[in-house]
């Protein structure tokens, strides 16, 4: 259905609602500085994102066919939608349609595709809801493959469960398990993540191992055979972070250099050609703060906050506004102020230090989270708030964004209720009138504070709602 765009236009008439005046006070009163909740955490799947606000609520969008946006339903989301009411979560990774969190206090849950037992809790069936794994509560750290699942708990060990084909949950068996199991005795584990079918962790003195599917070198132990248990990867010492793609890797060492090995058919190793190797060979000269990979992409953040990508760029997952792979780190944009990647299967996900998210690359089931499905070959900002979620007071089925905005503000009525809208400025005045509106051009408006008054026009009730004109 083609959306209708609504010109901003002004009209002469004064505020006449007592409640809209309230409303402006006691906005005036507060200030602006709560008026959103950006994020701090983000997390990406194969085509399905997940990400923390700065109060602790969980949100998701993109692919949801098996649930894997936890959200009661199989229906995809273009836009963040709020995981249940909980403000205590703490971390979150994604797999290929399963979702792996950990709430504050310690304990673990998993939704979405359960077919391997990846979601951990006892069973092989699928979830669209969170479920808690077992009643531990001193889980620190997860991390989530194609269809399996690992973690890290607070004294150390190391944990693994779903499929195991290949070996990737190390425990010497190629058996499946759908509860959590302990991968040997060690209890200096620190960091992890998970591939296509592989597995890595960085130890605490440095050292770093894998172990799982091998075919393409990406346990980096100098052979192509895959393992069943941790074996160490060649040449590597004083690794504090890894990275694992689909079939490559990166590691971050302590002295700030980025080191890369596995799979380099669209450039993903960065070394400058796309050449596979068993064993790490170091990117560059440049010294990186953080590093992320998606399926056969790569980012880097360097230590003056530049944003660095490279590998494949069919659909614009590289952010340089093209869809032309490179085999050599390059810079997207001139903003030098990165803190967070995150890599999907062909999309990309940034949070910058102001904590406002930007996606771009494939987004044809809404994974990019900005309310289309249309690719996006440079990166586009995610709105902090659908305000509906936070503010709205009948059944969060009003969602408006991107907020803040600079054009043109979307209404999404989930249930096509009969709506009317007005907008108003801080002093009361009214700026415009719109019923059932589904876009709205308000480019022509002065930057600055304005409030929404939306009225359900069959039953009566109403809500208020802030938004900011960039």
């Amino acid at each position: 259905m083609k959306s209708t765009i609504y010109k901003y236009r002004k009209c002469s008439n004064g505020l006449s609602l007592n409640k809209i005046l309230a409303s402006i006070l006691m906005f005036l009163f507060l200030g602006f500085s709560g008026y959103s909740q950006c994020f701090r955490k983000v997390a990406t799947g194969a085509a399905h994102s997940l990400a923390i606000k700065n109060d602790e609520s969980l949100w998701a969008w993109g692919n949801n066919g098996a649930g894997q946006l936890g959200l009661g339903t199989s229906q995809d989301a273009n836009i963040p939608t709020r995981v249940g009411t909980g403000n205590n979560w703490g971390k979150i990774a994604a797999g290929f349609a399963h979702t792996l969190a950990i709430k504050n206090d310690g304990t673990l849950w998993a939704w979405g595709w359960n077919v391997k037992g990846q979601l951990g809790n006892g069973t092989n069936a699928s979830s669209n809801v969170p479920v808690q794994i077992g009643s531990a509560s001193n889980w620190n750290s997860v991390a989530a493959g194609d269809s399996f699942s690992l973690a890290i708990k607070a004294d150390g060990t190391l944990w693994a469960w779903g499929d195991n084909s290949f070996g990737q949950l190390g425990d010497g068996t190629l058996i499946d398990k759908n509860i959590p199991i302990q991968i040997g005795s060690a209890t200096n584990w620190v960091s992890i993540d998970a591939g296509a079918s592989h597995s890595m962790s960085a130890k605490l003195d440095g050292t770093l191992w894998a172990w799982g599917n091998n075919g393409n070198g990406q346990l980096g132990d100098g052979t192509n055979v895959s393992h069943n248990t941790p074996v160490q990867v060649s040449v590597l010492t004083s690794v504090y972070l890894v990275a694992a793609g689909g079939y490559h890797n990166l590691a971050l060492k302590s002295d700030g250099t980025i080191w890369s090995w596995g799979l380099n058919d669209k450039g993903q190793l960065g070394n400058g050609n796309n050449v596979g190797t068993n064993v790490p060979v170091q990117i560059g000269s440049n010294i990186y703060e953080n590093i992320a990979a998606g399926n056969k992409h790569s980012f880097a953040i360097s230590t003056i906050e530049d944003l660095y990508t490279w590998g494949e760029n069919t659909y614009g997952q590289l952010g340089n506004s093209s869809t032309v792979d490179s085999n050599v780190p390059i810079e997207i944009g001139a903003g030098t102020d990165w803190r967070l990647p995150s890599g999907g299967n062909d999309f990309s996900i940034v949070i910058n230090r102001q904590d406002l998210l930007y996606a771009f690359g494939r987004n044809a089931q809404g994974q990019l989270g900005n309310g289309t499905n249309n690719d996006q070959l440079t990166p586009v900002q995610i709105s902090c708030d659908p305000l509906a979620i936070e503010d709205f007071s009948f059944e969060n089925n009003i969602q408006i964004f991107p907020n803040p905005t600079d054009g043109i503000l979307t209404i999404h009525n989930i249930k096509n209720q009969s709506i009317s809208l007005e907008i108003y400025d801080v002093y009361g005045k009214r700026m415009g009138q719109f019923d059932n509106p589904e876009n709205i051009d308000i480019s022509a408006m002065s930057s600055g504070l304005y409030l929404l008054y939306i009225r359900d026009k069959e039953n009566n009730d109403s809500m208020v709602a802030k938004i900011i004109k960039d």
